[in-house]
């Protein structure tokens, strides 16, 4: 948690973490960097970063392409 300031589970009243899915993926993603992939603490930082990066990018257009497939399916009613 110290290491990587993407994952912040929540913790209850007793202290105790509470993992939800989102930090489950990222605890993942950093396994597969060290363990796996053998980077260093300090390159799988790095790595994490441009993933999560490239993730919120490709969201953001899957987003606006949603959109504009709602409009065009709009115009299509519109002329039939």
């Amino acid at each position: 948690e110290t290491e990587f300031p993407q994952l912040k589970p929540k913790k209850n009243r007793k202290g105790d973490r509470r993992y939800t899915k989102k930090d489950i993926l990222i605890i993942d993603k950093i396994y597969t960097l060290l363990k796996v992939r053998g980077f260093t603490l300090k390159g799988a930082k790095e790595e994490l970063k441009v993933q999560i990066k490239s993730e919120n990018q490709n969201n953001k257009i899957i987003s606006k392409l949603k959109r504009i497939k709602r409009g065009l399916e709009k115009i299509k009613e519109e002329i039939s």
